[in-house]
């Protein structure tokens, strides 16, 4: 099932679904919803995306995101499992047994930023004095004769 429409004077398609998956009543519901999406000058699709991504973030916010397991499982369903032949080899790697940390142990504060940001700039300032004393002391033309 699909449904074609204009939005902004540019013909989209809206992939609905496959017949044994999806009954008629599911299609006709899909199409309803899309079609009020599109009165609305809304995108079916954009829609759905968000749906999905919304529903992939609260999956893994219930799941324990910031857990390097978690991402590990995510890019190897994501992108590992896709493009490679042997998919299983990246697993081993990704395993739990060889990458024991199971959370990123970080806290940041505003002071510690605000005391990082002070001490690079001040030791930038600090590494453009020496050279720019030494080429106070030094004569125009007395460095042009040699050069």
């Amino acid at each position: 099932f699909q449904y074609r429409y204009r939005l902004n004077g540019r013909p989209e398609r809206y992939k609905i679904g496959h017949y044994p998956d999806k009954s008629l009543a599911e299609a006709r519901e899909a199409h309803q919803m899309a079609r009020k999406l599109v009165d609305h000058g809304l995108s079916p699709i954009r829609h759905h995306r968000d749906e999905q991504r919304e529903t992939q973030r609260a999956l893994l916010e219930a799941a324990g995101a910031d857990s390097v397991k978690v991402l590990a499982d995510t890019f190897q369903t994501r992108w590992v499992d896709r493009q490679h032949k042997r998919p299983e080899n990246a697993r081993q790697i990704l395993d739990a047994d060889v990458y024991y940390n199971t959370a990123i142990p970080a806290e940041v504060h505003w002071r510690n930023i605000v005391t990082i940001a002070l001490v690079a700039l001040l030791l930038t300032a600090l590494a453009t004095v020496y050279p720019a004393i030494r080429a106070a002391r030094t004569a125009p033309a007395e460095a042009l004769r040699y050069e």
